[in-house]
């Protein structure tokens, strides 16, 4: 009688060990991640410098004029148009073939480096509507998928995703954006 009570106290005694060690590494865990998380930066968006391979990120809607080209007349959409002339026929070509998603739309290594691209984060279905934080969550969730399919070297640079002209507040995007953005590797620019 006295081995059995010996053995069923050793087995308790392991399985709160083993508890115990879970419970640690959980709180390790959580310790790590309010540290590495995204980095927030004041810097313009065309200055940013890199070490890694970059996927530069524009705003934008999905709305395709007449012409056939992207809707490009505000803010950093129209800066990356002022910047690459006809970046709207490849926006338009992308929306046109996926839909209002996020993707790569023009290599960008003559200026960043080696695998860098300037990519579309839609923000907005229609340029005249405000941001929506649906569309939002959406388009960084599926940046972070691509992010994750391109193994994870590049570094994501981001403007406020519908702020300013967009008419959201920065708190209730980056609650969004810190749901998915738990690495380094992605930086908002302001």
């Amino acid at each position: 009688m006295g081995f059995l009570l010996r053995r069923k106290k050793k087995k308790a005694r392991k399985r709160k060990e083993k508890k115990e060690k879970i419970r640690i590494v959980l709180r390790i865990k959580v310790i790590f991640l309010k540290y590495i998380s995204m980095i927030e930066l004041k810097t313009n968006l065309w200055e940013f410098q890199s070490k890694k391979p970059l996927l530069l990120g524009i705003t934008t809607n999905g709305i395709i004029k007449s012409n056939g080209r992207a809707v490009m007349g505000a803010g950093v959409a129209k800066q990356a148009l002022m910047r690459y002339p006809n970046v709207d026929l490849k926006l338009a070509n992308w929306l046109t073939e996926h839909g209002n998603v996020p993707g790569r739309i023009l290599d960008i290594s003559s200026d960043y480096g080696e695998d860098s691209w300037l990519f579309s984060f839609p923000t907005k279905n229609d340029w005249r509507s405000r941001s929506s934080l649906e569309l939002i969550d959406r388009s960084t969730m599926r940046l972070r998928s691509g992010w994750l399919k391109l193994g994870g070297r590049h570094q994501v640079v981001l403007p406020r995703p519908g702020c300013g002209l967009g008419g959201l507040t920065w708190s209730e995007v980056k609650s969004i954006l810190s749901k998915y953005f738990l690495e380094d590797s992605f930086a908002i620019v302001s």
